[in-house]
């Protein structure tokens, strides 16, 4: 009895500690590392299965076992497209897998981005699209919240859960004014 009731603690601490931050619906920024898409294209490379064949191999999906998030900064396009059967049924598989429940994110469009002279297509959860239309215009700069889901044949597969658009100075009159200020 004296066992249980450690145990009954214990996962009580761990729940008061853990669930008030799922409860919040703050997104944490800061639980996604900073990199560029290219970066985890070649790290991704080393560890994903080497492909034969790629005819053959164009209706595999691969899907990570974890969830490894990533902030990247990336040039905005308005240009957008359905999500393809493929990748709807990764984005679903991984869902499952990982028991995420498919209500809370819903992917049905995908962006093009860019990064240097490389174009990226990143599906993005719906309830985002009404700030991404009100917030971005074509070729702005952004940080974009992903993760990295696994490979649809031999396309990377993301998923952008946030975006944020870096504030210029110029805009910001408050930092404008700090930076003039500390101008030696």
């Amino acid at each position: 009895m004296k066992q249980f009731m450690i145990k009954l603690a214990i996962f009580g601490i761990a729940m008061f500690v853990v669930l008030p931050a799922s409860w919040s619906g703050e997104f944490n920024y800061a639980s996604y590392t900073q990199t560029t898409l290219q970066d985890i294209i070649t790290e991704e490379q080393n560890y994903s299965y080497v492909q034969a064949d790629a005819n053959k191999d164009a209706d595999r999906i691969q899907l990570e076992g974890r969830v490894s998030k990533y902030r990247v900064s990336c040039r905005y396009s308005t240009i957008r497209r359905p999500i393809s059967e493929k990748k709807k049924n990764a984005i679903k598989l991984w869902m499952e897998a990982l028991q995420i429940d498919p209500k809370l994110a819903s992917y049905q469009q995908e962006i093009r981005v860019s990064e240097g002279s490389r174009d990226h297509w990143i599906p993005i959860q719906e309830q985002l699209f009404p700030y991404i239309n009100q917030e971005l215009v074509n070729n702005d700069t952004i940080e974009l919240f992903i993760i990295f889901i696994g490979k649809v044949g031999s396309e990377f597969v993301f998923i952008a859960t946030e975006f944020e658009k870096p504030i210029s100075p110029a805009k910001n009159s408050i930092q404008a004014t700090a930076s003039t200020r500390a101008a030696p």
